[in-house]
């Protein structure tokens, strides 16, 4: 019989973040919240007494949500560890950072600053079916759609969950 391994995981952003582990959709949400005004905004953590909000999941959930959620522009171009990249998500126990972080404006996740000369300038082009670029505002209507969405169905597949023959009674007889 073998032991499930729960770590604390922190969502270094102020928005929740959707994450999937074994086909189950889950809402991981925000670590921290911004308290200031947008002139001079102030970050404290989203739990209690300003402490990052933490969210308890398996070990290897926990890993996989990680990796879904690059900061984009972070990554070493040259490194084969996955350590040189930083993270949307990380947990305390593993040594990863967990001070607050907002993504990026990149559009890939490797830093190209690192890179050869010859392979630092790029153009980006839209192509049909590519990914597009748009302004903030929108960007964050569009996010929180999808969280919406996600939590449906998250709670639809632990409706199933319940009920996974889908048998209903009838008592009209």
């Amino acid at each position: 019989m073998s032991r499930v391994r729960l770590v604390h995981l922190v969502n270094r952003t102020t928005i929740d973040l959707d994450c999937m582990f074994d086909g189950v959709p889950v809402v991981v949400p925000a670590g921290y919240k911004n308290v200031g005004t947008e002139e001079k905004p102030e970050i404290v953590g989203a739990g209690r007494d300003g402490e990052p909000q933490i969210h308890i999941c398996e070990l290897h959930a926990a890993e996989a949500y990680k990796r879904q959620h690059p900061l984009m522009g972070s990554e070493d171009p040259n490194s084969t560890d996955m350590n040189d990249t930083e993270f949307l998500l990380g947990v305390a126990a593993w040594g990863d950072d967990i001070d607050p972080l907002e993504q990026s404006d990149a559009i890939e996740r490797i830093d190209r600053s690192l890179l050869p000369e010859d392979r630092q300038n790029i153009s980006v082009r839209q192509i049909s079916g590519a990914r597009r670029i748009v302004d903030k505002d929108n960007k964050k209507k569009k996010k929180a759609a999808i969280v919406t969405r996600n939590k449906r169905r998250a709670a639809y597949v632990i409706q199933e969950m319940k009920n996974p023959m889908g048998i209903r009674a009838n008592y009209n007889d």
